[in-house]
């Protein structure tokens, strides 16, 4: 029975603690992308922000800041503007990271709307 106790409070500690990572980094994302306010992004803006998406535990978590990379990256000169080729590359390795087929396929089109290639 304490095996089981201790067990029990074991996973509960590191389910917090990644849902507290979890959180932080998510506050970081934000923080970094000014709460919604940025509009241009250097390349090394986003590779900082790839590597924190890296760091999630939640999956789904993982999904959704790999999209707004992807946003991101083909609009960090504007929209319209077409991005530079570091900015397209970035876009490139992120989305086969989504699972979802329908968005890949939008941001697949979106990738070339952009001009890149």
């Amino acid at each position: 029975m304490k095996k089981l106790l201790l067990t029990l409070v074991l996973a509960s500690l590191t389910v917090n603690a990644n849902t507290f990572q979890d959180l932080e980094i998510s506050n970081q994302l934000l923080a970094a992308g000014e709460y919604g306010q940025k509009s241009a992004w250097s390349v090394g803006e986003l590779k900082e922000i790839e590597n924190l998406i890296s760091k999630f535990s939640d999956d789904s978590l993982k999904q959704i800041w790999s999209g707004n990379l992807i946003l991101y990256a083909l609009t960090a000169n504007g929209f319209g503007n077409q991005p530079s080729r570091g900015h397209c590359l970035i876009a490139k390795n992120n989305i086969p990271k989504l699972k979802d087929d329908d968005l890949i396929a939008l941001w697949k089109m979106n990738y070339s709307l952009y001009g890149c290639n």
